[in-house]
């Protein structure tokens, strides 16, 4: 325990807190470098956990009150906890990575043999070495989290105490027009930026088996009564999406930017409407804040602008629902009605789980018209929704052939719903902390509206927008891991609708903090806090960015280099070659070789490896898949086989490839794109 009579040194123990963390910061950079694969950038994250530390232990806006007289003991073992956690959790994951493949027996490249055969310790050390380390880590963990809570909670006393009304206020002062001229400027321009990012990049990786099977395979050349049995039949997924694709689709070029292009314009569109909703709720500053963390969201980049699904369409139609919400809770006119209800229609229509938070939107509706804060004609917003929703589930339930009872997710751990809103703030550690010292804010704010029983619509509406997320992730989080664990649709992505509140009540928080440092502090003292934004925007925007331009630039089911392969092969186009591919056969075709206007191999056999299922033979395409198979046997009718692997697991690929293995040789292998060559 500090004693309390002792002066600490503050100043030399924050230069320890510096130095400790430029160490740390080093370390986890040269582990970075060494683990670092097309899929991560952890780096950064780390460097904005150590900078967020930094400015912690240099803070002197006296905003966070610690149970101890001297606080740099606190800080310091925050920041030290958590250095030292993340420098030994990076040891674990170069260990996991590589190494165990070692001493299980696998294939490590030349690059991890080597600095093997350097560190040249017996795998029992290595192995004893690593575990002492993961037990280190965990303690270094479980101080870091409970310093991190006693910070929080001393944060949202010390704050409590003093009257916050002010924080909900839409405008803090008036902005003259020069102002909110820069605050345009700045923000639209990070916005045109994204775009630029998105547009760029739209055609650097393939599409993948999701892209092709279940959207292109349900909107080529299919009229819109084909798409409605087929996603009816399914139960797939709502059309709005579909509907808008089939029309664009026989209109523009190959090439992958072209289809993408529709997503990056929703996401674009959905920034703007979320923009003016935080401006409908905390004024132009807010707006400001929301646009820019928005713009540099890697989220929205990547599962929004660069995926051929429906979550752009998700998440702009949210944002529409959200902010026709807000003005309506301020003011019940008929075009505020009747908008909020065509919202509702177009949310519910991107995405099935887009009923869910509409059911809580009527759940907080019910609730005000009780206490006697909203009128009756509200409800017509529901009653046109309905009247237009409910017929599609009907319909799907009538028509539906899936199992309902069964999916392919996986059953959650009951942490799992803080990974997931991590997921949607980017997985980045620094936003992740401005959301819940948010969270802090508001919780002061609601118990002191508690308490005093006044009634605030702003304050209502924020905590809406918190409440909707804990609903819509703990009611599917009990339904996947309590009633329905074989059923389970805990999905990350299914939660895109809720970006729009996550991405503003973080703005709430930045907001609140700078409004509580200018009320505590004379003018003559105030930091030049739009320096600490500017850094804020840049540290999260250069790692965000990073990591989605990355992860975009990597292969990752890579059929159109599969197709680029066959095209190259003269054999491909032999009677006696046959083309496997083991997922995405139908759509495959369709879009790297019809529509990218390439030749069609003679022969393709298609499926989940058994039954294969015949879709061109003998250069004639068959549409109608259900009634031909193909056995394993029947391939040794042909000379050559050229296997294109992807999204299939071991399992079922196994007894396909020991059937290779024994008739044929390997005569090629490109392990980057997933294709083997076998020859009689």
């Amino acid at each position: 325990m500090l004693n309390k009579n002792v002066a600490w040194p503050s100043n030399l123990i924050n230069r320890y807190i510096v130095l400790f963390n430029f160490i740390s910061a080093i370390s986890i950079i040269c582990l970075s470098a060494i683990t670092a694969t097309s899929g991560s950038m952890l780096i950064f994250q780390h460097l904005l956990v150590i900078s967020t530390l930094l400015i912690a232990a240099n803070m002197k806006f006296g905003l966070i009150k610690s149970a101890y007289k001297d606080s740099t003991y606190l800080k310091l073992l925050a920041s030290g906890s958590a250095s030292i956690f993340i420098c030994i959790s990076q040891v674990k994951r170069f260990y996991d990575r590589w190494f165990k493949n070692i001493i299980d027996g696998g294939k490590p490249s030349e690059k991890v043999k080597a600095i093997y055969d350097l560190i040249n310790l017996p795998d029992l050390w290595l192995n004893t070495a690593i575990k002492a380390g993961c037990v280190v880590a965990g303690v270094f963990a479980v101080f870091a989290m409970m310093t991190i809570l006693m910070i929080i909670i001393n944060f949202a006393l010390s704050i409590s105490k003093k009257p916050l009304g002010y924080l909900l206020a839409e405008e803090e002062d008036e902005l003259s027009k020069e102002t909110i001229r820069k605050f345009r400027l700045w923000g639209f321009s990070l916005l045109a930026l994204m775009a630029v990012l998105m547009f760029a990049f739209s055609s650097a990786q393939s599409f993948w088996v999701d892209e092709l099977d279940w959207t292109i395979g349900k909107v080529a050349n299919m009229t819109f009564l084909d798409i409605t049995k087929q996603l009816l039949r399914d139960g797939y997924n709502m059309p709005l999406y579909y509907y808008a694709l089939a029309v664009i689709y026989p209109l523009v070029p190959y090439g992958e930017g072209y289809l993408l292009s529709l997503g990056i314009v929703f996401v674009i569109i959905g920034i703007i409407i979320l923009y003016f909703a935080a401006r409908e709720m905390g004024g132009e500053k807010l707006g400001f804040i929301a646009l820019c963390i928005a713009s540099i969201s890697s989220v929205l980049m990547s599962q929004g602008g660069w995926e051929c699904r429906p979550y752009a369409f998700y998440f702009c139609f949210s944002a529409l629902t959200l902010l026709f919400y807000v003005k309506r809770l301020k003011n019940e006119n008929w075009g505020n009605i009747l908008g909020f209800s065509v919202a509702m229609i177009l949310l519910a229509y991107s995405h099935w789980f887009g009923a869910m938070i509409l059911m809580f939107y009527a759940m907080s509706d019910l609730f005000l018209f009780v206490r006697k804060k909203i009128n009756i004609r509200c409800i017509v917003s529901y009653l046109i929704a309905g009247a237009i929703i409910l017929p599609w589930f009907v319909m799907m339930l009538l028509t539906v052939k899936s199992n309902l009872s069964s999916y392919w997710a996986g059953v959650p751990g009951l942490l799992r719903p803080v990974t997931t809103i991590r997921w949607l703030l980017s997985s980045n550690t620094l936003t992740f902390i401005v959301f819940a010292i948010a969270v802090a804010i508001m919780t002061a704010v609601l118990i002191q509206n508690i308490l005093s029983k006044e009634w605030n619509v702003n304050l209502f509406a924020w905590i809406q927008m918190l409440l909707s997320a804990v609903f819509m992730i703990a009611a599917t989080l009990i339904y996947s891991k309590f009633i329905n664990p074989k059923g389970s649709i805990y999905v990350e992505r299914y939660f895109f609708a809720l970006v729009p509140q996550l991405i503003l009540i973080s703005a709430f928080g930045i907001q609140s903090a700078e409004r509580l440092i200018k009320n505590d502090k004379s003018p003559e003292k105030r930091p030049n806090l739009i320096m600490y934004f500017a850094g804020f925007i840049v540290i999260v925007g250069i790692s965000n960015y990073s990591f989605a331009i990355l992860n975009i630039t990597s292969l990752y089911e890579p059929y159109r280099e599969a197709a680029l392969y066959v095209e190259n092969d003269e054999d491909a186009y032999l009677d006696k070659t046959v083309v496997v591919a083991s997922t995405g056969g139908k759509s495959w075709i369709e879009y790297y070789f019809k529509k990218r206007g390439a030749d069609i191999p003679n022969n393709i056999a298609a499926g989940y490896i058994e039954p294969l299922r015949f879709l061109v033979k003998n250069g004639i395409v068959i549409v109608d898949t259900s009634s031909y198979s193909l056995k394993f046997e029947e391939l040794l009718e042909y000379d050559k086989v050229i296997y294109s692997r992807k999204h299939v697991s071991g399992n079922t690929e196994k007894p396909f490839l020991d059937f290779l293995e024994a008739n044929y040789a390997i005569t090629d292998e490109v392990n980057s794109i997933h294709i083997t060559v076998y020859e009689k």
